[in-house]
């Protein structure tokens, strides 16, 4: 809808388009839809990563919009945040059969 109101005439549509898709889609969609077609249990979004890839390459060409650099994976954000994490528990089981209200 954005790029639609700039084709019509409205400037700052099409900067808010640019500038959504350069500085916050494009920073993680090739990892997403990587890790989505890549993923053991992703049988059924397979294809809507190929979509989703189509797409951002389209937009990237039609803004004007280099790919994003990838970042080492020690370095992000999630990497540091897997390192923070404590180790999971196993929780009990319980059987909701028993409980009596």
């Amino acid at each position: 809808m954005l790029i639609q109101a700039g084709l019509e005439g409205d400037e700052e549509s099409l900067n808010l388009a640019h500038t959504f898709f350069a500085e916050i889609l494009n920073e993680c969609v090739d990892d997403f839809a990587e890790l989505l077609f890549t993923h053991e249990k992703s049988v059924f979004y397979k294809n809507t990563a190929i979509v989703l890839k189509a797409f951002s390459d389209f937009e990237r060409l039609y803004l004007d919009v280099a790919p994003s650099q990838k970042v080492a994976s020690a370095h992000r954000v999630s990497a540091v945040i897997q390192t923070d994490r404590k180790p999971l528990t196993q929780r009990i089981r319980r059987n909701l059969d028993e409980i009596v209200l």
